[in-house]
């Protein structure tokens, strides 16, 4: 399937779900691309399919020209169907190793 039939219809893409445990974790932090503005569907299933209830969820895209609102509107939405109980902490476009540090430590994360 092309990333524009996926964006034109919603379509999830089918991930494994092999994920480490995430007990002992407070905070999942997922770094994405972004296509047409919002992260791959692939994010949303691995949204879906991981445990989230309690902890913070931080995300970033690792390329994108337009900023991180609609990618972020789209991961409050996906947390939003799914019902998970996590709090969301703002993400943003990391270029380089500078502004990663700038999110980590407005966010709290270090």
């Amino acid at each position: 399937m092309t990333t524009i039939k996926l964006i034109a219809h919603q379509g999830h893409v089918a991930c494994v779900n092999d994920f480490p445990a995430l007990d002992q974790y407070d905070t999942i932090i997922i770094g994405h691309p972004i296509w047409w503005g919002i992260p791959p569907r692939l994010i949303a299933n691995a949204i879906d399919q991981l445990p989230l209830d309690g902890k913070k969820l931080a995300t970033f895209a690792t390329s994108g020209g337009s900023g991180y609102q609609r990618s972020q509107s789209y991961i409050q939405r996906v947390v939003d169907q799914t019902h998970h109980q996590v709090t969301i902490i703002p993400g943003t476009v990391l270029s380089n190793q500078r502004q990663a540090k700038q999110w980590l430590t407005k966010a709290n994360l270090i």
